[in-house]
């Protein structure tokens, strides 16, 4: 079986540069995935020799059915069957099916994650439980289920329009039921194992759903760091958080935090975690969200922000609605953006949520057991929330070495931001155990 191997280091490590390096020097074949097009530019500009291409959309016509389709999975389809080094997104990553699979088998192909990646997403409409689903034939459950709280669904006998998404997620092995509450897309865990080797890119890995992930499926990983040795060389070394300190202490001295009233807005009042997805989506506190909005934008005035050297983010669905501090609309980016250069010049940084697991993939964390020990859950929610927040940061003009003005108003989120740069906050030492899901079953 594949053994993963991760390379957790901090931003500015070296990552990148360690796997341009070791794709130089290593006979492949590669497929490089990364969350943006920016990053395949930079990989195809670095490694001139190895020749790297990125999936372009190809036709497709079915024999049996004499229908074309065009996209970009056919393109890589056509690449990978030659052989070739590729470098490709995460998006297109997630549509692997069993014929890429095998390609990628046969070829031998060595994967460079960059990045860990969404390995399961919510589908499906209101009251669209798997028992609903299976009374009405749309799926079937497989037989001699090993959780039954998480079970496998398959294709059933019956056709509808509206859930053929369904009925194809269940036909590729995709799709789970968990607790009769929910259904859920994962990702195939043998696109992992197809692979020769496999190197992840990533930092605060153990606060990740694809550490739980792997867990749950029993893939063995093995965590390294990377060190700069000098003359643009780097090696990697047994995972060792201290190696990140340097990091640390340099980006403690280049961020002025606001410690001041401002941060009222934040505190939580009642058994409410202010700030959080729950937060935003009440009803009831429509005029503290725009007090947080009318606050941002006071700091923002007040430490010298423009719109265009700012970033800031919160809950989408308010922020469409026109929820946004004034004058500074334009200034705000997603709160999953990740792994892009575009706004390495901004100074000021306004990041307005209190993340947590969404709770019902906290359900299918506890129906397959990786909250499994006192104080797991709460660990994991503070390194996922920890990494999530120190990856939109890292967006700004602090990841070249110029200080930041930095607003957190969510008490714990600027809690786990001072732990972090106090370095009182390190990786789990011990390791997640889970129970396989039915999932896995072939």
């Amino acid at each position: 079986m594949t053994k993963v191997k991760v390379i957790d280091s901090i931003m500015g490590a070296g990552k990148t540069s360690w796997a341009i390096q070791y794709m130089k020097e290593q006979p492949g074949p590669f497929l490089y995935v990364t969350p943006i097009r920016t990053e395949i530019e930079r990989i195809i500009a670095a490694c001139p020799e190895q020749d790297f291409v990125e999936p372009q959309e190809e036709t497709v016509v079915d024999s049996e059915t004499m229908r074309a389709t065009r996209n970009k999975q056919n393109g890589l389809k056509k690449l990978l069957a030659a052989g070739e080094n590729i470098a490709t997104t995460h998006a297109l990553f997630r549509l692997f099916d069993q014929d890429t699979i095998n390609l990628i088998r046969w070829h031998g192909y060595v994967l460079i994650l960059d990045e860990v990646m969404d390995i399961l997403d919510k589908i499906g409409k209101r009251g669209d439980t798997p028992s609903r689903l299976i009374e009405h034939g749309i799926v079937v459950p497989e037989e001699n289920p090993r959780v039954p709280s998480c079970i496998r669904l398959l294709p059933g006998p019956k056709e509808l329009a509206e859930y053929e998404y369904i009925k194809q997620y269940a036909a590729q092995g995709r799709l789970v039921g968990v607790f009769d509450s929910m259904l859920l897309w994962l990702f195939p865990v043998d696109a992992f194992e197809a692979f020769k080797e496999v190197w992840n890119l990533t930092y605060l890995f153990d606060g990740q759903h694809q550490r739980a992930f792997f867990d749950i499926y029993g893939l063995d990983f093995e965590k390294f760091s990377v060190l700069d040795v000098g003359s643009r060389r780097y090696e990697l070394v047994p995972h060792d958080p201290e190696l990140d300190r340097p990091f640390i202490e340099r980006a403690k001295k280049l961020i002025k935090l606001c410690d001041g009233p401002q941060n009222e807005i934040g505190k939580n009042q009642g058994r409410q975690q202010a700030l959080s997805v729950s937060w935003w989506g009440d009803r009831k506190n429509k005029d503290k969200r725009q007090t947080v909005m009318s606050v941002t934008r006071s700091w923002l005035r007040a430490t010298g922000a423009t719109a265009g050297s700012t970033i800031w983010t919160a809950l989408k669905e308010p922020v469409e609605k026109g929820l946004t501090p004034k004058d500074f609309t334009s200034a705000y980016i997603p709160l999953n953006t990740r792994a892009t250069n575009l706004y390495r010049g901004r100074t000021h940084v306004a990041y307005l949520m209190n993340k947590f697991f969404d709770p019902q993939v906290s359900t299918f964390f506890e129906a397959v057991g990786v909250f499994n020990g006192t104080g797991t859950r709460q660990l994991m929610e503070d390194l996922f929330a920890l990494a999530e927040m120190i990856q939109f940061i890292w967006r700004s003009a602090i990841r070249d070495g110029h200080q930041i003005h930095l607003f957190i108003p969510a008490t714990r989120m600027r809690n786990l931001l001072v732990d972090w740069m106090e370095f009182n906050i390190g990786n789990l030492e011990d390791p997640v155990l889970a129970r396989v899901c039915e999932a896995e079953v072939a």
